[in-house]
């Protein structure tokens, strides 16, 4: 963070293991998301045995859970207006199900399909 390059960082590692598929706890995996987003890896490696993350980890799973009725990720919430109610998901495998909402809500879909 303190180089201005948490979004880079926390995109390519999102994007490792949602896109392709890459499990994070290894450290060849969180190498290749750290040089993705132009950081060096040698100086990343001081910082993988610190714990000072955690509070900050904890307080945005707080404002997750209690603030936005979310749960796990990756979270969807599709927010409703005109009185539709909020839509909630959990898991990369209902997107499908947001996209659907979105096109119901858009005048263009009635029904709910995969």
């Amino acid at each position: 963070k303190s180089l201005n390059q948490d979004v880079a960082l926390m995109s390519a590692l999102l994007r490792l293991a949602f896109s392709e598929g890459k499990a994070l706890h290894r450290e060849k995996n969180l190498r290749l998301g750290v040089e993705a987003a132009g950081l060096d890896w040698q100086a990343a490696q001081k910082h993988l045995d610190r714990d000072d993350w955690k509070p900050l980890v904890e307080q945005y799973q707080t404002e997750m859970v209690e603030g936005m009725g979310l749960w796990g990720v990756p979270s969807y919430r599709l927010t409703g207006s005109d009185g539709e109610p909020d839509l909630a998901v959990w898991g990369q495998d209902r997107l499908w199900l947001i996209a659907a909402e979105i096109r119901r809500r858009a005048g263009r879909d009635s029904a709910w399909s995969s």
